[in-house]
Protein backbone atom coordinates (compact mmCIF):
# COMPACT_ATOMS: atom_id res chain seq x y z
CA UNK A 1 0.00 0.00 0.00
CA UNK A 2 1.05 3.64 -0.33
CA UNK A 3 2.96 5.05 2.65
CA UNK A 4 1.11 8.35 3.01
CA UNK A 5 -2.42 8.00 4.40
CA UNK A 6 -5.09 9.73 2.34
CA UNK A 7 -8.16 11.45 3.82
CA UNK A 8 -11.46 9.60 3.62
CA UNK A 9 -15.05 10.16 4.69
CA UNK A 10 -15.89 6.44 4.62
CA UNK A 11 -13.82 3.51 3.29
CA UNK A 12 -10.02 3.32 3.53
CA UNK A 13 -8.38 5.34 0.76
CA UNK A 14 -5.02 3.51 0.59
CA UNK A 15 -4.19 1.47 -2.52
CA UNK A 16 -1.90 -1.43 -3.30
CA UNK A 17 1.44 -0.90 -5.00
CA UNK A 18 1.75 -1.49 -8.74
CA UNK A 19 3.90 -4.57 -8.10
CA UNK A 20 1.24 -6.11 -5.86
CA UNK A 21 -1.48 -5.37 -8.42
CA UNK A 22 0.54 -7.05 -11.16
CA UNK A 23 1.21 -10.05 -8.92
CA UNK A 24 -2.52 -10.42 -8.18
CA UNK A 25 -3.38 -10.08 -11.87
CA UNK A 26 -0.88 -12.83 -12.75
CA UNK A 27 -2.77 -15.22 -10.46
CA UNK A 28 -5.52 -15.37 -13.08
CA UNK A 29 -3.28 -15.66 -16.13
CA UNK A 30 -2.56 -19.32 -15.33
CA UNK A 31 -5.71 -20.12 -13.34
CA UNK A 32 -8.80 -22.03 -14.49
CA UNK A 33 -10.80 -19.45 -12.50
CA UNK A 34 -10.35 -17.02 -15.38
CA UNK A 35 -12.10 -19.39 -17.81
CA UNK A 36 -14.91 -19.98 -15.31
CA UNK A 37 -15.49 -16.23 -14.91
CA UNK A 38 -15.47 -15.70 -18.69
CA UNK A 39 -18.22 -18.30 -19.02
CA UNK A 40 -20.53 -16.25 -16.78
CA UNK A 41 -23.04 -13.99 -18.59
CA UNK A 42 -22.99 -11.26 -15.92
CA UNK A 43 -20.15 -8.76 -15.43
CA UNK A 44 -17.73 -9.99 -12.76
CA UNK A 45 -14.85 -8.07 -11.17
CA UNK A 46 -12.11 -9.53 -8.98
CA UNK A 47 -11.03 -6.97 -6.37
CA UNK A 48 -8.15 -7.01 -3.91
CA UNK A 49 -8.36 -5.97 -0.27
CA UNK A 50 -8.01 -2.31 -1.29
CA UNK A 51 -11.13 -2.62 -3.49
CA UNK A 52 -9.05 -2.39 -6.67
CA UNK A 53 -9.58 -4.33 -9.89
CA UNK A 54 -7.10 -7.15 -10.54
CA UNK A 55 -9.16 -9.15 -13.04
CA UNK A 56 -12.51 -9.02 -14.88
CA UNK A 57 -14.45 -11.33 -17.18
CA UNK A 58 -15.37 -10.71 -20.81
CA UNK A 59 -18.96 -9.77 -19.90
CA UNK A 60 -17.74 -6.70 -18.04
CA UNK A 61 -15.92 -5.29 -21.06
CA UNK A 62 -18.95 -5.98 -23.26
CA UNK A 63 -21.19 -4.22 -20.73
CA UNK A 64 -18.87 -1.18 -20.58
CA UNK A 65 -18.27 -1.31 -24.34
CA UNK A 66 -14.53 -1.38 -23.81
CA UNK A 67 -11.93 -3.56 -25.46
CA UNK A 68 -10.21 -4.81 -22.29
CA UNK A 69 -8.30 -4.12 -19.12
CA UNK A 70 -5.40 -2.12 -20.60
CA UNK A 71 -5.98 0.94 -18.43
CA UNK A 72 -8.31 -0.60 -15.85
CA UNK A 73 -5.90 -2.46 -13.55
CA UNK A 74 -6.08 -0.95 -10.06
CA UNK A 75 -9.27 1.00 -10.60
CA UNK A 76 -12.09 0.77 -8.09
CA UNK A 77 -15.65 -0.01 -9.29
CA UNK A 78 -16.87 3.60 -9.13
CA UNK A 79 -13.86 4.76 -11.14
CA UNK A 80 -14.38 2.01 -13.70
CA UNK A 81 -18.07 2.90 -14.07
CA UNK A 82 -17.46 6.68 -14.10
CA UNK A 83 -19.45 7.38 -10.92
CA UNK A 84 -19.87 11.14 -10.48
CA UNK A 85 -18.39 10.92 -6.96
CA UNK A 86 -15.43 8.69 -7.79
CA UNK A 87 -12.99 11.49 -8.54
CA UNK A 88 -14.10 14.14 -6.07
CA UNK A 89 -11.42 13.23 -3.51
CA UNK A 90 -7.76 12.13 -3.76
CA UNK A 91 -8.74 8.72 -2.37
CA UNK A 92 -11.26 8.08 -5.15
CA UNK A 93 -14.15 5.62 -5.09
CA UNK A 94 -15.47 4.89 -1.60
CA UNK A 95 -13.95 7.88 0.18
CA UNK A 96 -16.62 10.61 -0.10
CA UNK A 97 -19.51 11.18 2.27
CA UNK A 98 -21.86 10.10 -0.55
CA UNK A 99 -20.18 6.69 -0.59
CA UNK A 100 -21.70 5.94 2.82
CA UNK A 101 -24.99 5.32 1.02
CA UNK A 102 -23.45 3.23 -1.78
CA UNK A 103 -24.52 -0.41 -1.77
CA UNK A 104 -21.49 -1.44 -3.83
CA UNK A 105 -18.95 -0.07 -1.38
CA UNK A 106 -20.89 -1.53 1.55
CA UNK A 107 -21.01 -4.99 -0.03
CA UNK A 108 -17.28 -4.96 -0.85
CA UNK A 109 -16.33 -3.89 2.68
CA UNK A 110 -18.48 -6.72 4.02
CA UNK A 111 -16.66 -9.19 1.78
CA UNK A 112 -13.26 -7.90 2.93
CA UNK A 113 -14.41 -8.70 6.47
CA UNK A 114 -15.21 -12.24 5.31
CA UNK A 115 -18.99 -11.93 4.89
CA UNK A 116 -20.78 -12.24 1.55
CA UNK A 117 -23.28 -9.46 0.84
CA UNK A 118 -25.90 -8.52 -1.76
CA UNK A 119 -26.93 -4.86 -2.03
CA UNK A 120 -28.55 -2.39 -4.37
CA UNK A 121 -26.34 0.28 -5.89
CA UNK A 122 -27.96 3.39 -7.37
CA UNK A 123 -25.26 5.21 -9.27
CA UNK A 124 -25.08 8.45 -11.19
CA UNK A 125 -22.40 8.18 -13.84
CA UNK A 126 -20.92 10.84 -16.08
CA UNK A 127 -19.37 9.80 -19.37
CA UNK A 128 -18.87 11.85 -22.53
CA UNK A 129 -20.32 14.90 -20.80
CA UNK A 130 -23.67 13.17 -20.12
CA UNK A 131 -25.06 12.08 -16.76
CA UNK A 132 -27.02 8.80 -16.65
CA UNK A 133 -28.44 6.69 -13.83
CA UNK A 134 -27.65 3.06 -13.14
CA UNK A 135 -29.58 0.75 -10.84
CA UNK A 136 -27.42 -2.27 -10.03
CA UNK A 137 -27.86 -5.35 -7.89
CA UNK A 138 -24.38 -6.31 -6.72
CA UNK A 139 -23.02 -9.32 -4.86
CA UNK A 140 -19.61 -9.44 -3.15
CA UNK A 141 -18.20 -12.83 -2.16
CA UNK A 142 -14.87 -13.50 -0.34
CA UNK A 143 -12.45 -15.55 -2.49
CA UNK A 144 -9.19 -16.88 -1.09
CA UNK A 145 -8.57 -19.98 -3.23
CA UNK A 146 -5.53 -18.45 -4.94
CA UNK A 147 -3.74 -17.58 -1.71
CA UNK A 148 -4.75 -13.91 -1.61
CA UNK A 149 -7.74 -12.21 0.09
CA UNK A 150 -9.83 -11.29 -2.93
CA UNK A 151 -13.48 -10.44 -3.62
CA UNK A 152 -15.62 -11.76 -6.47
CA UNK A 153 -17.89 -8.84 -7.30
CA UNK A 154 -20.87 -9.67 -9.54
CA UNK A 155 -23.11 -7.06 -11.15
CA UNK A 156 -26.70 -7.31 -12.43
CA UNK A 157 -28.10 -4.23 -14.13
CA UNK A 158 -31.71 -3.86 -12.92
CA UNK A 159 -32.19 -0.34 -14.32
CA UNK A 160 -34.90 -1.39 -16.80
CA UNK A 161 -36.81 -3.38 -14.17
CA UNK A 162 -36.66 -0.50 -11.67
CA UNK A 163 -37.75 2.01 -14.30
CA UNK A 164 -40.63 -0.22 -15.40
CA UNK A 165 -41.80 -0.70 -11.81
CA UNK A 166 -41.70 3.05 -11.21
CA UNK A 167 -43.76 3.71 -14.35
CA UNK A 168 -46.20 0.97 -13.35
CA UNK A 169 -46.80 2.64 -9.98
CA UNK A 170 -47.51 5.97 -11.68
CA UNK A 171 -49.75 4.30 -14.24
CA UNK A 172 -51.85 2.41 -11.69
CA UNK A 173 -52.14 5.45 -9.42
CA UNK A 174 -53.37 7.67 -12.25
CA UNK A 175 -55.65 5.20 -14.02
CA UNK A 176 -57.30 3.98 -10.80
CA UNK A 177 -58.01 7.59 -9.81
CA UNK A 178 -59.45 8.38 -13.25
CA UNK A 179 -61.57 5.22 -13.42
CA UNK A 180 -62.73 5.74 -9.83
CA UNK A 181 -63.78 9.32 -10.57
CA UNK A 182 -65.70 8.20 -13.67
CA UNK A 183 -67.42 5.45 -11.68
CA UNK A 184 -68.44 7.92 -8.97
CA UNK A 185 -69.86 10.34 -11.53
CA UNK A 186 -71.86 7.64 -13.33
CA UNK A 187 -73.13 6.34 -9.98
CA UNK A 188 -74.43 9.83 -9.14
CA UNK A 189 -76.13 10.16 -12.53
CA UNK A 190 -77.62 6.68 -12.18
CA UNK A 191 -79.24 7.61 -8.84
CA UNK A 192 -80.89 10.65 -10.40
CA UNK A 193 -81.92 9.09 -13.75
CA UNK A 194 -85.30 7.61 -14.64
CA UNK A 195 -86.69 5.12 -17.14
CA UNK A 196 -84.55 3.83 -19.97
CA UNK A 197 -81.73 6.23 -19.16
CA UNK A 198 -81.45 4.72 -15.69
CA UNK A 199 -81.13 1.24 -17.21
CA UNK A 200 -78.40 2.34 -19.63
CA UNK A 201 -76.49 4.15 -16.88
CA UNK A 202 -76.77 1.01 -14.76
CA UNK A 203 -75.07 -0.99 -17.51
CA UNK A 204 -72.34 1.64 -17.78
CA UNK A 205 -71.87 1.67 -14.02
CA UNK A 206 -71.42 -2.10 -13.91
CA UNK A 207 -68.92 -1.90 -16.77
CA UNK A 208 -66.89 0.77 -15.02
CA UNK A 209 -67.01 -1.13 -11.74
CA UNK A 210 -65.71 -4.20 -13.54
CA UNK A 211 -62.97 -2.09 -15.17
CA UNK A 212 -61.78 -0.81 -11.78
CA UNK A 213 -61.80 -4.36 -10.43
CA UNK A 214 -59.69 -5.61 -13.36
CA UNK A 215 -57.17 -2.79 -12.88
CA UNK A 216 -56.95 -3.55 -9.16
CA UNK A 217 -56.42 -7.24 -9.98
CA UNK A 218 -53.46 -6.45 -12.21
CA UNK A 219 -52.01 -4.10 -9.61
CA UNK A 220 -52.33 -6.81 -6.96
CA UNK A 221 -50.67 -9.40 -9.19
CA UNK A 222 -47.70 -7.17 -10.01
CA UNK A 223 -47.25 -6.29 -6.33
CA UNK A 224 -47.33 -9.99 -5.44
CA UNK A 225 -44.76 -10.90 -8.09
CA UNK A 226 -42.42 -8.11 -6.98
CA UNK A 227 -42.84 -9.22 -3.33
CA UNK A 228 -44.30 -5.84 -2.35
CA UNK A 229 -47.75 -7.17 -1.47
CA UNK A 230 -48.69 -7.26 2.22
CA UNK A 231 -51.75 -9.19 3.42
CA UNK A 232 -54.07 -7.36 5.81
CA UNK A 233 -56.08 -9.98 7.69
CA UNK A 234 -59.44 -9.08 9.26
CA UNK A 235 -62.44 -11.09 10.44
CA UNK A 236 -64.51 -12.36 7.49
CA UNK A 237 -67.71 -14.42 7.16
CA UNK A 238 -67.56 -17.01 4.40
CA UNK A 239 -71.26 -16.77 3.52
CA UNK A 240 -71.17 -12.99 3.14
CA UNK A 241 -68.05 -13.17 0.99
CA UNK A 242 -69.48 -15.81 -1.37
CA UNK A 243 -72.82 -14.01 -1.72
CA UNK A 244 -71.05 -10.72 -2.51
CA UNK A 245 -68.86 -12.40 -5.15
CA UNK A 246 -71.84 -14.16 -6.72
CA UNK A 247 -73.65 -10.83 -7.00
CA UNK A 248 -70.56 -9.05 -8.36
CA UNK A 249 -69.70 -11.58 -11.07
CA UNK A 250 -73.31 -12.18 -12.12
CA UNK A 251 -73.09 -8.90 -14.07
CA UNK A 252 -70.06 -9.87 -16.14
CA UNK A 253 -70.61 -10.30 -19.91
CA UNK A 254 -69.35 -13.89 -19.62
CA UNK A 255 -72.11 -14.58 -17.06
CA UNK A 256 -74.91 -13.79 -19.52
CA UNK A 257 -77.30 -16.75 -19.69
CA UNK A 258 -75.56 -18.45 -16.77
CA UNK A 259 -76.17 -18.41 -13.04
CA UNK A 260 -73.85 -18.34 -10.04
CA UNK A 261 -75.32 -20.27 -7.11
CA UNK A 262 -74.09 -20.42 -3.53
CA UNK A 263 -75.11 -23.88 -2.28
CA UNK A 264 -77.82 -23.87 0.39
CA UNK A 265 -75.74 -26.18 2.59
CA UNK A 266 -72.61 -23.99 2.35
CA UNK A 267 -71.33 -23.37 5.89
CA UNK A 268 -71.27 -19.86 7.34
CA UNK A 269 -67.81 -19.75 8.87
CA UNK A 270 -65.80 -17.00 10.50
CA UNK A 271 -62.16 -16.73 9.54
CA UNK A 272 -59.40 -14.16 9.78
CA UNK A 273 -57.85 -13.50 6.37
CA UNK A 274 -57.38 -10.77 3.79
CA UNK A 275 -60.81 -10.48 2.10
CA UNK A 276 -59.47 -8.52 -0.88
CA UNK A 277 -56.86 -11.14 -1.74
CA UNK A 278 -59.23 -14.04 -1.07
CA UNK A 279 -61.80 -12.29 -3.25
CA UNK A 280 -59.23 -12.19 -6.07
CA UNK A 281 -58.60 -15.92 -5.74
CA UNK A 282 -62.27 -16.89 -5.60
CA UNK A 283 -63.15 -14.34 -8.27
CA UNK A 284 -60.72 -15.92 -10.71
CA UNK A 285 -62.17 -19.34 -9.92
CA UNK A 286 -65.68 -18.05 -10.65
CA UNK A 287 -64.64 -16.30 -13.88
CA UNK A 288 -62.89 -19.42 -15.17
CA UNK A 289 -65.90 -21.54 -14.24
CA UNK A 290 -68.22 -19.17 -16.11
CA UNK A 291 -66.08 -19.45 -19.24
CA UNK A 292 -66.29 -23.25 -19.04
CA UNK A 293 -70.08 -23.25 -18.55
CA UNK A 294 -72.44 -23.32 -21.55
CA UNK A 295 -75.43 -20.99 -21.78
CA UNK A 296 -78.18 -22.15 -19.46
CA UNK A 297 -75.71 -23.76 -17.07
CA UNK A 298 -74.69 -22.77 -13.57
CA UNK A 299 -71.57 -22.29 -11.46
CA UNK A 300 -71.80 -23.46 -7.85
CA UNK A 301 -69.78 -22.22 -4.88
CA UNK A 302 -69.70 -23.37 -1.26
CA UNK A 303 -67.60 -23.45 1.88
CA UNK A 304 -66.72 -26.20 4.38
CA UNK A 305 -64.75 -26.52 7.59
CA UNK A 306 -62.45 -29.54 7.24
CA UNK A 307 -59.46 -30.64 9.33
CA UNK A 308 -59.45 -27.41 11.29
CA UNK A 309 -59.20 -25.31 8.11
CA UNK A 310 -61.61 -23.47 5.83
CA UNK A 311 -62.12 -24.69 2.28
CA UNK A 312 -63.87 -22.82 -0.51
CA UNK A 313 -65.08 -24.71 -3.60
CA UNK A 314 -66.14 -23.53 -7.07
CA UNK A 315 -67.71 -26.08 -9.44
CA UNK A 316 -68.71 -26.21 -13.08
CA UNK A 317 -69.85 -29.12 -15.26
CA UNK A 318 -67.02 -28.86 -17.78
CA UNK A 319 -64.01 -31.18 -17.89
CA UNK A 320 -60.46 -29.92 -18.46
CA UNK A 321 -58.53 -32.06 -20.99
CA UNK A 322 -55.60 -33.95 -19.44
CA UNK A 323 -52.86 -32.08 -21.37
CA UNK A 324 -54.25 -28.77 -20.07
CA UNK A 325 -54.59 -30.12 -16.51
CA UNK A 326 -50.87 -30.83 -16.44
CA UNK A 327 -50.08 -27.18 -17.19
CA UNK A 328 -52.91 -25.40 -15.41
CA UNK A 329 -50.85 -23.39 -12.88
CA UNK A 330 -47.98 -22.42 -15.18
CA UNK A 331 -47.47 -18.68 -15.29
CA UNK A 332 -47.80 -18.11 -19.02
CA UNK A 333 -49.97 -21.05 -20.01
CA UNK A 334 -53.54 -20.59 -21.18
CA UNK A 335 -55.98 -22.61 -23.22
CA UNK A 336 -57.67 -19.33 -24.23
CA UNK A 337 -55.00 -17.98 -26.54
CA UNK A 338 -51.81 -15.97 -26.48
CA UNK A 339 -51.16 -13.39 -23.73
CA UNK A 340 -53.51 -15.11 -21.29
CA UNK A 341 -52.84 -17.54 -18.47
CA UNK A 342 -52.25 -15.38 -15.38
CA UNK A 343 -55.58 -16.28 -13.75
CA UNK A 344 -54.75 -19.71 -12.39
CA UNK A 345 -51.15 -18.71 -11.66
CA UNK A 346 -52.30 -15.70 -9.65
CA UNK A 347 -54.73 -17.89 -7.69
CA UNK A 348 -51.88 -20.20 -6.70
CA UNK A 349 -49.46 -17.39 -5.88
CA UNK A 350 -51.87 -15.29 -3.81
CA UNK A 351 -53.22 -18.28 -1.87
CA UNK A 352 -49.88 -19.89 -1.13
CA UNK A 353 -47.59 -16.88 -0.71
CA UNK A 354 -49.94 -14.44 0.99
CA UNK A 355 -52.92 -16.29 2.49
CA UNK A 356 -51.10 -19.30 3.96
CA UNK A 357 -53.19 -21.68 1.85
CA UNK A 358 -53.12 -23.99 -1.13
CA UNK A 359 -55.07 -24.26 -4.38
CA UNK A 360 -55.88 -27.50 -6.18
CA UNK A 361 -58.53 -28.93 -8.49
CA UNK A 362 -60.18 -32.09 -9.73
CA UNK A 363 -61.68 -32.49 -13.19
CA UNK A 364 -63.50 -35.51 -14.62
CA UNK A 365 -66.16 -36.13 -17.25
CA UNK A 366 -68.51 -37.54 -14.61
CA UNK A 367 -68.09 -34.94 -11.86
CA UNK A 368 -67.06 -31.81 -13.76
CA UNK A 369 -64.38 -29.45 -12.46
CA UNK A 370 -63.94 -28.27 -8.87
CA UNK A 371 -61.34 -25.72 -7.81
CA UNK A 372 -60.54 -25.62 -4.10
CA UNK A 373 -58.70 -23.09 -1.96
CA UNK A 374 -57.69 -24.41 1.46
CA UNK A 375 -56.98 -21.74 4.12
CA UNK A 376 -56.10 -21.49 7.81
CA UNK A 377 -58.89 -20.28 10.10
CA UNK A 378 -56.59 -17.45 11.22
CA UNK A 379 -53.95 -15.90 8.98
CA UNK A 380 -50.99 -14.70 11.01
CA UNK A 381 -50.09 -11.08 10.44
CA UNK A 382 -46.78 -10.55 8.53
Amino acid sequence: MTDCPLPTAFAPAERSTKNQLLADARLFQTSAASEVLDAMPSPVLVLNDCRQLVHANRSLWLYLDRSGADQALGLRPGELFDCVHARKTPGGCGTTEFCRECGAVGAILSSIRGLAATRECNMLREAGGEVTALDLLVHAEPFASLGRPLTIFTIHDVSHAKRRRYLERIFFHDIINSAGNATGLVELLHEQAEGGQRHELGLLLRTLTHLVDEIQSQKTLLAAESQELVARPVRVRSDELLEALAEQYAHLPRAEGRTIVVNHDSEALALVTDPALLGRVLGNMIKNALEATPAGGSVRAWCRAEDGRVRFFVHNQGCIPRPIQRQIFRRSFSSKGQDRGLGTFSMLMLAQNHLGGTVRFTSTEAEGTVFLVDLPRVLDKP
